[in-house]
């Protein structure tokens, strides 16, 4: 869904775009840039979406369509129901931090920006069109400064990874006798 249904809707709608010199405009996350233990797949799926739109917006720039990719941070949305969650059984590697787990499930969509301050934010800056990459939304800033951190860092120091470790109790896996 974040990368193959985006793909398929460009695919589905390009013929119309071209002909309307329009914007495609791919709705990303932070998480791209972030190494998010227990999101792997969504950071990978939104990697690769931001790695689709760069390279759509060198292919299409001839044909006058334009693309922009949202970095979004926190936002508050509904997303965050029950029947979404997972458990860790006790023979899970990851046992030891189920409590960092259930509570970030818990958490998702009910903080950050307010959906329709973000809405109205994205929308003023795409018809202004100030960036092809654009991060709105809680801590967007902040992951955004995080992730061009490493890039000023010496001798490829990652700072990232060693802060999530940290913050999700990564070195209490494993300790259970796996």
């Amino acid at each position: 869904m974040n990368l193959f249904g985006v793909m398929s809707m460009t695919k589905t709608f390009l013929p119309h775009l071209i002909f309307a010199k329009g914007t495609i405009i791919n709705m990303g996350s932070v998480a791209s840039h972030l190494p998010i233990p227990f999101m792997s797949t969504y950071c990978a799926s939104k990697a690769a979406l931001f790695a689709y739109t760069e390279s759509l917006r060198v292919e299409l720039a001839p044909l006058h369509v334009k693309t922009t990719y949202v970095n979004v941070g926190s936002v508050k949305t509904n997303t965050n129901h029950p029947s979404t969650h997972y458990q860790l059984s006790e023979n899970s590697f990851w046992y030891p931090v189920r409590d960092v787990f259930e509570k970030q499930q818990r958490s998702g969509g009910s903080d950050g920006t307010d959906v329709r301050v973000f809405a109205r934010e994205m929308v003023d800056r795409v018809v202004k069109r100030r960036r092809d990459t654009m991060w709105i939304g809680d801590s967007a800033w902040a992951c955004w400064l995080a992730s061009r951190m490493e890039r000023w860092l010496p001798w490829g120091w990652k700072i990232l990874p060693g802060a999530f470790k940290r913050l999700y109790g990564m070195e209490r896996v494993g300790v259970h006798g796996k």
